[in-house]
């Protein structure tokens, strides 16, 4: 997401774009120099920034409910009577 991130920041350039994979995704540094020739457009640009907010939001959201449901977990769980 970080590579997305910077492309929507304007950076253009496939060697610092490249640069800023993370993990195995660092072992196919050429190739992926290769795929990030090219341009975007604009609306392209403006379309990944909503898409990649979108992400962000559900990304909240998920966390959000996963608390939620750790929390009514752990509640059921104290009142269950053993008898």
């Amino acid at each position: 997401m970080t590579i997305l991130k910077a492309i929507v920041s304007g950076e253009t350039d496939p060697v610092v774009l490249s640069e800023l994979a993370e993990g195995r995704a660092r072992d196919k540094i050429p190739e992926m120099q290769k795929s990030l020739q090219g341009r975007i457009s604009e609306h392209q640009q403006k379309m990944l920034k909503h898409q990649l907010g979108h992400i962000e939001s559900l990304t909240a959201l998920i966390m959000d409910l996963d608390a939620d449901i750790k929390k009514n977990r752990i509640h059921k769980l104290g009142n269950r009577s053993f008898g």
